[in-house]
C-alpha cells in the first residue's frame, strides 16, 4: 500500500527522457559551455569592419534579388581570375549579403559562431571510444583546437578565414559519421564530404581520411578485405569527385589552372611543414600575414616544437602498443590535411596559419590520447591539466588580441606592412587606402615599392597605372598597364584599363580592341562592356551600345552607371519610357546620384510631367548644389511654366557656376527682351547678355542669333535685327533645322515689315 502511495505522489515524476538518459544532458553540459565561450571569445570581432578579400567577394558583389542570383554561385567561379571553385562557402556570403547588405557584424557572428560549431564537433569526435580521449580532456582539447591563434585565422577575416573554416567542420562532421557506421550516417558521411568539397578544393582529401578509417579498422562497418563491399562503398564518393572536376573543366576553360612548384622549389612541402609546426606549437604573438620564410622562420621556436615532439613521441613510445593504432591514424590526418597547401602545385600565398587548422585536430588528436594513457596518475593529471589549461588560456588571450588586427583594412594592411616591409600585397593595400583618402603621390609611393618588391605583381601595376593616369600622366600610365599584359596577357583589369586611357588619347579603335580583348579573357567582364557601350554610343552605333549596356547590367545588376548609360541611350533614341525605367533602377541602386536624377529629369520635362522633373532636380541640387546643368534644366521648366522670376534666379545661379555658358545667358536674354510685363523688361541687359553668348559661339549659333535678333529688335534695332537673324537663318538652313529656320524667317519677315528698313 505505502508502494503505491509512493507511486501517486506526483512531485516525484522525472520527465522520461531524463529518466532513460540522464547521462546524455551531463554529456551535452561541456559540449554547450563549450560552444557559449568560443563564441564570445570571438563575438567581440563583430564590431570590426570588411578586411582585404572581403571587398572582392561581399562588398563589390551586387546585392542578390532573386533565388536565381543566390543560386548562381554553384555556376560560377569564387574568384575571378584564380581556379576556385567553392559555391556552398560562398553561399552563405551571398545569402548574408541578401539578408545583411554591408553590415559587416552579422558577417563576423557567423564565423564565431561556424567556430563553436567546430569546437563542439571536435569534442564529439574526439569521444568517440576508438580515439579513447578522456571525456575531460577532449573537452580541452576541443577548447583548444578554436582558440588557437590558428584558428583565428579562420574566424577573423570573413572570406578567407570561412573558406577554411566550413571545409573544415563538414569535415570533422562527415569523419564522425563515416566511423559510426549504418545506412543513415553513411548517407550523412557522403555528404559532409560533398559540401567540404565544395566549400575549398583542398576538402579531396576527406576521401582520403575515410580510406585511412577503413584501412586501420576505425570505421564500423569497414570493409575488411571484401573487394566488393570496398568497391561499393566508395564508388558513390568516387561519383561525386568526377561530378565536381567535371564543373571544374567546364568552368576553367577545359584545364585546372594549377602548375607545379615542387619541381622549382623542391623545398616547397618541407618548408610548409616546418611552418605549420612552428605555428601550432609556438605561434606569433601579433598577426604576421602569409609571411615568406625568411620571416617566420625561427631558430628558438623551432627547437622549442622539436622539443615537445620528441617529449611526444618518447611518451608514444612509453604506451605503444596502448596507442599506436590512433597515433597511426592522426599522423595519418596531419599529412593529407597539410599536403594540399604543402606547395607542391603553385598556390597564391606559400604560407599561411590558416593552411594548418584542420591539421591542428590531429595534434590535438595525438596529444589527447597519449594524455589519457596517463591520466589515472594523479601526478600526471594535475601537470597534464596545469600545461594544458595554461596553453588554452594563452591562445585565447593571443587570439583575442589578433582581434585588433582585423578591425579594418588600415589596421590589417599597416600591421602586414610592419612586420613584411617587402610585401608586395601589403603595400598595394595601403597604396589604396591612400587614394581613398585622395593622397595620390603616397598611394604612388607604396604601389612602386609594391612593383619594386614584385615586378610580375599586375594588379599592382594595374592600379599604379590608373593613379597616373587620374594625374594625367598618361604616358607613364599606359607604360604600367602594357607591363601587366605582358606578364600576364589575359588580365582583363589592365585591357580595360588601357582602353580607357587610349580613349583619353582619341584612338578609339585601339581602345575598342583592348576592351574586346578584356570581355575575350573574362567574360563577365561588366566594366568593360559598360565603357566599350559608351564608346559605340559615342560613335552614333546605339544599338550596339544598348547591347553592351544590358549585358554589363546583366553580370552587374547593381551597376548604377551601367544602368545610367543605357538610359541616355534610350533617351537619345526617343525611347523615353524605357530609358525612365532605366534611370528609377539606377536611383534605386545608388539614391545620390545626382546625374541620374538630373537626367531623368530632363526626360520627365519631355513628356510634360513637370512636377515630378522639378523633383527630381531639386533632389539632384539637394546632392550637387552647385549642379549647373540642373539649374539650367529647372530653369526651362520654370520659364515654359511662366514662372519667369524663379527661372531667371536658377539660370543666374547656372551662370555663378559656369559664367561663360551660352545656354543660360541665352535663355535669360530672351526673357529680358520679351518679358510679358513690360515694367520688367530689360532690353539692353537682353542685348548685353545674348552678345555674350553670341560671342562664345563665335556668333556660329542659329538658335543665340535668334535671340540676338529679337534683343535687337525689342530696342528698336532694326538694321541689326535683320543682320543677325538673316546669318542665324542661313545658319539654321545649312544645319537642316528646319523648325528653327522657319520660324527664325517669319520673324525676319515681321522685322522687315514693322520697321523702317527696306529689304
Amino acid at each position: 500500500m505505502a508502494r503505491t502511495e509512493r507511486q501517486a505522489e506526483p512531485s516525484s515524476q522525472v520527465p522520461k527522457t531524463v529518466q532513460a538518459h540522464p547521462a546524455l544532458w551531463r554529456r551535452a553540459i561541456g559540449p554547450a559551455v563549450l560552444f557559449v565561450l568560443v563564441v564570445a571569445l570571438y563575438a567581440p570581432s563583430m564590431r570590426s569592419g570588411f578586411v582585404y578579400d572581403d571587398s572582392v567577394l561581399i562588398t563589390n558583389e551586387p546585392t542578390p534579388r532573386s533565388v536565381g542570383d543566390i543560386v548562381r554561385v554553384f555556376a560560377e567561379r569564387h574568384w575571378p581570375d584564380l581556379p576556385y571553385y567553392r559555391p556552398v562557402a560562398r553561399l552563405t556570403m551571398v545569402v548574408q549579403k541578401f539578408l545583411h547588405g554591408d553590415n559587416p557584424g552579422p558577417y563576423h557572428l557567423f564565423n564565431a559562431v561556424l567556430m563553436g560549431m567546430a569546437a563542439v564537433l571536435a569534442c564529439v569526435l574526439l569521444r568517440l571510444p576508438i580515439f579513447a580521449v578522456r571525456p575531460p580532456l577532449a573537452l580541452l582539447g576541443a577548447a583548444l583546437f578554436a582558440v588557437h591563434p590558428i584558428a583565428s585565422s579562420c574566424v577573423y577575416p570573413i572570406c578567407s578565414g570561412r573558406e577554411t573554416l566550413m571545409p573544415a567542420l563538414f569535415t570533422i562532421a562527415g569523419l564522425y559519421a563515416f566511423l559510426r557506421g549504418g545506412g543513415r550516417w553513411y548517407v550523412l558521411a557522403i555528404l559532409m564530404f560533398t559540401m567540404s568539397l565544395l566549400c575549398k578544393e583542398q576538402a579531396v582529401v576527406v576521401l582520403g581520411l575515410f580510406v585511412l578509417a577503413d584501412v586501420i579498422g576505425f570505421s564500423a562497418d569497414a570493409p575488411g578485405r571484401s573487394v566488393s563491399r570496398w568497391v561499393w562503398r566508395y564508388i558513390p564518393m568516387l561519383v561525386i569527385l568526377l561530378v565536381y572536376f567535371l564543373i571544374r573543366w567546364l568552368l576553367f576553360g577545359g584545364g585546372m589552372e594549377h602548375r607545379l612548384a615542387v619541381l622549382g622549389s623542391p623545398s616547397g612541402p618541407l618548408m610548409s611543414l616546418l611552418y605549420a609546426l612552428q605555428m601550432m606549437f609556438v605561434p606569433f604573438v601579433e598577426l604576421v600575414y602569409e609571411p615568406p620564410s625568411e620571416i617566420w622562420m625561427s631558430t628558438w621556436r623551432q627547437l622549442v616544437w622539436l622539443v615537445i615532439v620528441v617529449l611526444l613521441a618518447v611518451a608514444a613510445y612509453r604506451h605503444w602498443s596502448a596507442v599506436c593504432v590512433v597515433v597511426f591514424f592522426w599522423l595519418g590526418w596531419i599529412f593529407l590535411a597539410l599536403v594540399p597547401t604543402a606547395n607542391l602545385l603553385v598556390q597564391e600565398a606559400r604560407f599561411a596559419e590558416r593552411y594548418g587548422f584542420l591539421a591542428f585536430a590531429g595534434v590535438i588528436g595525438i596529444v589527447g590520447r597519449l594524455a589519457s594513457a596517463a591520466w589515472d596518475r594523479p601526478a600526471s593529471r594535475r601537470w597534464i591539466t596545469g600545461v594544458g589549461l595554461s596553453f588554452l588560456v594563452a591562445c585565447a588571450v593571443i587570439s583575442f588580441h589578433r582581434g585588433t588586427y582585423f578591425q579594418n583594412n588600415s589596421a590589417f594592411f599597416n600591421q602586414w606592412l610592419r612586420t613584411n616591409p617587402q610585401s608586395a600585397p601589403a603595400h598595394s593595400g595601403v597604396a589604396k587606402l591612400f587614394c581613398e583618402e585622395g593622397k595620390l603621390d603616397e598611394a604612388i609611393s607604396h604601389y612602386r615599392q609594391a612593383v619594386q618588391a614584385d615586378p610580375d605583381y599586375v594588379y599592382a601595376r594595374s592600379n599604379l597605372g590608373l593613379v597616373l593616369q587620374a594625374q594625367g600622366k598618361l604616358d607613364e600610365a599606359m607604360h604600367h598597364y602594357r607591363q601587366a599584359l605582358q606578364v600576364r596577357p589575359d588580365y582583363a583589369e589592365a585591357h580595360c584599363n588601357i582602353g580607357n586611357a587610349l580613349q583619353l588619347q582619341g584612338k578609339v579603335d585601339e581602345a575598342i580592341h583592348h576592351f574586346r580583348q578584356a570581355l575575350q579573357a573574362k567574360p563577365d567582364y561588366a566594366n568593360a562592356y559598360n565603357n566599350l557601350g559608351s564608346i559605340l554610343a559615342e560613335q552614333g552605333k546605339f544599338d550596339e551600345a544598348i547591347s553592351h549596356f544590358r549585358q554589363a547590367v546583366r553580370f552587374k545588376p547593381d551597376f548604377a552607371e551601367a544602368h545610367y548609360n543605357l538610359g541616355n541611350t534610350l533617351h537619345s533614341q526617343g525611347k523615353l519610357d524605357e530609358a525612365i525605367d532605366c534611370y528609377r533602377q539606377a536611383l534605386q541602386i545608388k539614391p545620390d546620384y545626382a546625374s541620374v536624377h538630373n537626367n531623368l529629369g530632363s526626360v520627365l520635362s519631355a513628356q510634360g510631367r513637370f512636377d515630378e522633373a522639378i523633383s527630381h532636380y531639386r533632389q539632384a541640387l539637394h546632392i550637387k548644389p552647385d549642379f549647373a546643368e540642373v539649374h539650367n534644366n529647372l530653369g526651362i521648366v520654370f520659364e515654359s511654366q511662366g514662372k519667369l522670376d524663379e527661372a531667371i534666379s536658377h539660370y543666374r545661379q547656372a551662370l555663378q557656376v559656369k559664367p561663360d555658358w551660352p545656354s543660360p545667358l541665352n535663355a535669360m536674354a530672351w526673357i529680358l527682351a520679351m518679358h510679358p510685363e513690360p515694367a520688367l523688361r530689360d532690353v539692353s541687359g537682353a542685348i548685353a547678355l545674348a552678345e555674350q553668348a553670341a560671342e562664345l559661339t563665335k556668333y556660329q549659333d542659329a538658335f543665340t542669333l535668334e535671340t540676338l535678333a529679337t534683343a535687337y529688335a525689342s530696342a528698336g534695332q532694326f538694321d541689326r535685327a535683320v543682320m543677325t537673324a538673316q546669318r542665324a537663318l542661313e545658319l539654321a538652313s545649312a544645319g537642316g533645322d528646319d523648325e528653327l529656320a522657319n520660324r527664325i524667317r517669319k520673324q525676319l519677315q515681321l522685322y522687315r515689315q514693322d520697321r523702317r528698313v527696306k529689304p
